[in-house]
């Protein structure tokens, strides 16, 4: 990721990486930020892999308008989670407006108007190099921890599979290879990876890369060639600054907005994200505000779990046109039937947790 060299100056300076590390001393940082969705506000954010890749190349073109740097995110069914560098008006103000365009292709794609307006955004200060560590991991980990069947570094809706890869080895993940990554108008395909390597595949070979082939996720967009047209398409831009970014499929390369190098500087070693990895417990972040819950079915799972009870009990195939008295009566069911935990139970429902925990 290229980053603005006064403030990549700045972020080596308080992140102390222009320091020698000393073990057990934390070292105090000032404008590093922990933003998150409520999980609770609504039933899905993202809805299918469509939506996530759409959800991907919105960071990206989001990004380009703030003096923000990018640490660690990942995109969840229902809610997000941003490590952020930057002072805070700025990097508040580019979560609002990623939410804002979240919301608005909501309403395009499923016509559901103004779903994320009132959707609560929390933020934590990330005040020692200690904690941000344990708050990446903690971001990274949200997939593994919601009982989703991924591990953290290959969930393909965040920023795990950035940190600490060697390109060229069947370990790697997709978009590390230089036979999948093209540019707009590029037709040899030649791109030079993160080890400075340069590499050539043969003119006119498929330049794409379907991620439903075993991704686990439901298939639901068709990769399209990378011309300046598809590319205004899909990052619903027309800004030439932004259509060259390096693309897999439909998908802008996450490493153009992930200062994943700054991250591998913070943890120093492999073992050391590892570490960290292994010893974050929700707890070391819902301490400090902020909750995941710890699910024993996936929320896909309980969502199709969810639509057929709907019809079971009230021959409807949604929650929508339900009252509340059926939507307790529909979380009372599930809750007794299925071991997911009362929060995501709730959500699904369209209940306010608050309001309902009680009630199940």
């Amino acid at each position: 990721m290229k980053i603005n060299p006064k403030l990549l100056a700045e972020i080596i300076s308080d992140l102390g990486l222009n320091v020698q590390f000393v073990k057990g001393e934390n070292k105090v940082i000032r404008n590093c930020w922990h933003f998150c969705t409520d999980g609770n506000a609504v039933d899905a954010m993202f809805y299918d892999e469509a939506d996530f890749v759409a959800g991907m190349n919105r960071i990206y073109v989001t990004v380009k308008g703030y003096r923000v740097v990018i640490l660690a995110f990942i995109l969840m069914d229902t809610h997000v989670h941003f490590i952020l560098y930057g002072e805070y008006d700025e990097c508040n103000r580019f979560m609002h407006e990623y939410i804002r365009r979240t919301s608005w292709y909501i309403s395009t794609r499923h016509k559901e108007t103004k779903k994320l307006d009132k959707v609560p955004l929390s933020c934590q200060k990330v005040d020692t190099d200690a904690y941000l560590k344990t708050v990446i991991c903690y971001t990274i980990k949200n997939a593994p921890s919601g009982g989703i069947g991924f591990n953290a570094w290959n969930y393909p809706w965040g920023s795990g599979a950035l940190y600490f890869q060697k390109a060229g080895y069947w370990t790697s993940p997709a978009w590390m290879s230089e036979t999948h990554i093209t540019h707009a108008g590029d037709t040899s395909r030649a791109l030079a990876n993160r080890d400075g390597r340069q590499a050539n595949a043969p003119s006119g070979e498929s330049d794409t890369l379907r991620l439903s082939e075993g991704s686990g996720l439901a298939n639901g967009y068709n990769p399209t060639r990378g011309t300046v047209k598809d590319r205004q398409k899909i990052l619903r831009t027309r800004d030439p600054d932004l259509l060259d970014a390096p693309m897999i499929g439909d998908l802008v390369y996450p490493g153009e907005y992930v200062a994943y190098e700054i991250v591998e500087k913070v943890f120093r070693t492999c073992k050391s994200l590892n570490y960290f990895l292994c010893k974050t417990k929700e707890d070391d972040v819902d301490g400090r505000g902020g909750s995941l819950s710890h699910l024993s079915v996936p929320i896909q799972e309980m969502r199709q779990h969810k639509n057929e009870l709907c019809r079971e009990l009230f021959g409807a195939s949604s929650i929508k046109g339900l009252d509340t008295r059926q939507r307790v009566l529909l979380a009372r069911t599930l809750h007794s039937r299925y071991n997911s935990s009362p929060k995501q139970i709730i959500r699904l429902c369209g209940l306010v947790y608050n309001e309902a925990k009680g009630l199940i």
